[in-house]
């Protein structure tokens, strides 16, 4: 696990397939450690990703089945809340399989997540007939405008006149010059 070469500290600040290194628990045996994407968090669509591993060998557990659960922790936001595509109701499950952004090694989801505020994500892990739950309270950011997440694609537009524009002006001083 990418987690496991960084000092404790650090595994906050690491990236993966499947966005940020969020947190990571050990429960009767196994470990998993909980991705993000994006970071930090925000209403709206969200990639959650989990790694599980055997705690004593170090090994990758593949055999599981896992699903995830939001559960809101603070008061309702219902005047920020985001009711677009793939939002979620807090409790519900969200199956998690494997491969899901590409990497066979994670377990992973696209949710929506409805409004900001304190939640906690459950991983729940059902594997050789025990069930392990891991919860992993994070902060879910006020959902972005729609200009300030567009606006690198907006601006590609204005930038091409722009060029071309200046593009013009040095070959017409070149000709006047030459």
């Amino acid at each position: 696990c990418i987690a496991r070469l960084a000092p404790v500290s650090a595994v906050e600040c690491l990236n993966a397939d499947a966005g940020r290194v969020v947190s990571e628990k050990t429960l009767g045996g196994t470990k998993a450690v909980l991705f993000a994407s994006p970071f930090p968090l925000c209403a709206g669509p969200a990639e959650i990703g989990a790694y599980l591993e055997d705690a004593a060998t170090g090994r990758a557990i593949l055999d599981a089945e896992v699903s995830f659960r939001m559960n809101k922790l603070s008061a309702p936001a219902p005047e920020l809340a985001w009711k677009g595509p793939g939002c979620i109701a807090p409790g519900a499950k969200v199956p998690a399989p494997r491969g899901h952004t590409g990497n066979r090694l994670l377990h992973s989801a696209a949710i929506g997540i409805p409004e900001p505020g304190l939640w906690e994500i459950a991983v729940d892990v059902h594997r050789s007939g025990s069930d392990t739950a891991f919860a992993f309270p994070v902060t879910v950011e006020p959902a972005a405008s729609p200009l300030a997440r567009y606006w690198p694609l907006l601006a590609v537009v204005p930038l091409g006149i722009a060029l071309y524009a200046l593009r013009n002006f040095l070959l017409r001083r070149a000709r006047v010059v030459g």
